[in-house]
Formats: C-alpha cells, sequence, structure tokens
C-alpha cells in the first residue's frame, strides 16, 4: 500500500508539472511527500526515484546557495541508486548544482567539479552497458526528442538561464517514468492489468519487477519482450525458467484478459495466425494453434505443479481461458504485447 501511495504521489506531481501553466509548488509539495513516504520503503528503487525527480524540479527556479545546496544533497542521496540511469542522471545534476555554486563564488567547487567530471565519466561504461543489453533486446530504436529535450535542461540549469520557455515541450502522453533515449517500453502486469500508471525503461522496471516479488507471495513471474530474446518465466521455486516465448505470450494474454478470460481462438492465432481455429470454424478437426495452445497450457501446469488456469466460458472455439483468483503472477512486458 505504502508504494502504491508513493506511485500516486509521483505521477501527480510529474504530470502536472510538464503542463503549460501547470503549479510546480504543487508538484514540489507532492514529490517531497513522495520522498518522506519513500524513506520508509527503503528496500525499493523510489527513495532514490523521488529525490532524482525532486532535484530535476528544484532546478528550475533555484537562484541562491540554499535552492542549490538543497538540489546537490539531494542528489548525492539519489547517486546511490541501483539503477545506473538515475545514477548518471543524478551525478549530470550535481555537477550542474556544483559549477552554479562555483560560480557564486564559494570556495573549494573547483575541485569537486573536476571529481564530479570524473565520476560521470566512470558511470558512463555502466549506463552503455545497461543500455547496450537493453537494445539487443528491442533493437534499440532511437528517440530524439527525448534524449535532446533533457540534454537542454541540463545545459539550461547549468547555465542558470530562464526555464520557462521549455515549459511543456517535453510533454508525453506515453508517461514514461524516466525518459533514456529509446522507445524501450515497458508495463509491469498483475492479475488486474497494469499495476501503475507508468512505462518504464528495462532496467527500472526489472528493478521494480523485482521488488514486487520480493515483497509478495507470487507463484511466478515473467519478462516478454519485442522479440524472443531474454523471455524468461519464473515458478518461485526452481532457479530454471521456462524460456518459451510462445508459452510466456500465452499467459501473458491470458493474464491481460483478465476475469473475462481470453478467447481460445485469440490464442491460438497468436501461435498460428495464419491457420488457426475461429469462432465460425464449424469443423471437427483441431487445427494447429488450437493444437499448441492446449500442449503449452499443459507445460504451463507441469512447469507450476498446478493448473493456473479457468474456463470462463464453454464451447470448442468459444472458450475463454482466465488465470485462476487465486494466483499471482506478474510480468514485465514491452509495449508490443500490450496492444
Amino acid at each position: 500500500m505504502l508504494v502504491r501511495e508513493i506511485k500516486g504521489l509521483f505521477f501527480d506531481a510529474t504530470n502536472a508539472k510538464v503542463v503549460m501553466g501547470g503549479n510546480l509548488k504543487h508538484s514540489e509539495r507532492l514529490l517531497r511527500k513522495a520522498l518522506k513516504l519513500s524513506k520508509q520503503a527503503e528496500g525499493s528503487i523510489w527513495p532514490k526515484v523521488s529525490a532524482y525527480r525532486l532535484a530535476h524540479l528544484l532546478f528550475r527556479n533555484a537562484k541562491n546557495t540554499g535552492d542549490l545546496t538543497e538540489i546537490l544533497e539531494l542528489v548525492k542521496y539519489s547517486e546511490n541508486s541501483e539503477s545506473e540511469y538515475i545514477k548518471f542522471h543524478s551525478k549530470l545534476i550535481k555537477f550542474a548544482a556544483i559549477d552554479r555554486l562555483r560560480r557564486l563564488g564559494l570556495d573549494g567547487f573547483d575541485k569537486k567539479l573536476i571529481q564530479t567530471q570524473q565520476e560521470i565519466l566512470e558511470t558512463i561504461s555502466a549506463l552503455q552497458q545497461v543500455l547496450g543489453g537493453s537494445k539487443k533486446l528491442e533493437g534499440g530504436e532511437q528517440s530524439i526528442q527525448g534524449s535532446h529535450f533533457n540534454l537542454v535542461e541540463y545545459m539550461t540549469y547549468m547555465a542558470g538561464i530562464d526555464y520557462l520557455p521549455l515549459l511543456g515541450v517535453g510533454y508525453s502522453e506515453q508517461n514514461k517514468l524516466l525518459i533514456d533515449g529509446t522507445h524501450d517500453l515497458w508495463r509491469i502486469i498483475g492479475q488486474d492489468g497494469p499495476i501503475d500508471e507508468f512505462s518504464y525503461n528495462h532496467e527500472i522496471g526489472l528493478i521494480e519487477l523485482n521488488r514486487i516479488v520480493r515483497q509478495e507471495k507470487v507463484d511466478g513471474w515473467y519478462i516478454l519482450g519485442a522479440t524472443g530474446i531474454g523471455n524468461e518465466l519464473h515458478n518461485g521455486c526452481s532457479d530454471k525458467p521456462d524460456k518459451n516465448t510462445q508459452r510466456i505470450t500465452i499467459l501473458n494474454e491470458i493474464i491481460k484478459s483478465g476475469s473475462a478470460g481470453a478467447k481460445a481462438a485469440e490464442l491460438a492465432s497468436l501461435i498460428s495466425p495464419q491457420n488457426y481455429e475461429t469462432e465460425f470454424d464449424g469443423g471437427s478437426r483441431e487445427k494447429p494453434g488450437a493444437s499448441a495452445v492446449k500442449k503449452h497450457r499443459a507445460r504451463i501446469k507441469d512447469f507450476f505443479g498446478k493448473d493456473l488456469f479457468v474456463k470462463t466460458s464453454e464451447g470448442r472455439a468459444r472458450t475463454n481461458w482466465a488465470l485462476s483468483s487465486d494466483v499471482k503472477i506478474y510480468g514485465l512486458v514491452n509495449q508490443k504485447h500490450l496492444r
């Protein structure tokens, strides 16, 4: 419940701040509350995310030593995140805050600026490995607007010039939690569909999925990307995952469908799109797609050691399959599988 409340505050704050004429003080209050609450959830990524986003927001109007010192303290905290992405961008803000304090005439900041520059260079290597792995998984398409807008923000912060011309430019309806320069968008799926309003990058989505798996008594979890590379299904008892993409795709479709269940014919079309049994097929022959789905369901049952699925309607072609209400499975799912 605590993390859900933090996410709600974070969602409201980060959406409000990008709208033209938005109330930045309101966003600031929400983020401060999220940060305070998140300190009680130290086992999660949210304390560092909240500190980073608050520092990011405060820099819009930062003018004096007190403003910049608070920002510096926030990013010193957030740069210790387990996420290389948050670590890297926290250090960029840290560099900007030190540069501004240096130009205000404070002693000792020349050395700190050079030290932070070196830290950024060292962090780039780790970040490239994370993003490189993500690109191997999902193709690595580049989002020019996202990466360039963030660079303009950082340049504005470092120069100390007015932020006002940038208001509204960075708005995105996709509400990605943190922009990393790619179209690598993921959602976390549970029994009732997406568990929150955010699209994640792969790294942070995986960290959040792992938190949920640790904190809840789950039957299993899975990763389903845009390609077959990196897809895994875990049952919570064995260290050996099932890497069959077709089985994971079927399980994901059934979970996505909620209590209504997924149509057998639609599941079959995922496996054998050119030759599957439709709702209007009156023949008796079981076609390849339907047969494959049946076998995959049986293999999933064997993998978990129990039957996960229930019928929500009857009929050969019209049968619907849903996840049993007493089963908890969560997935990190690429946007390709959410349409």
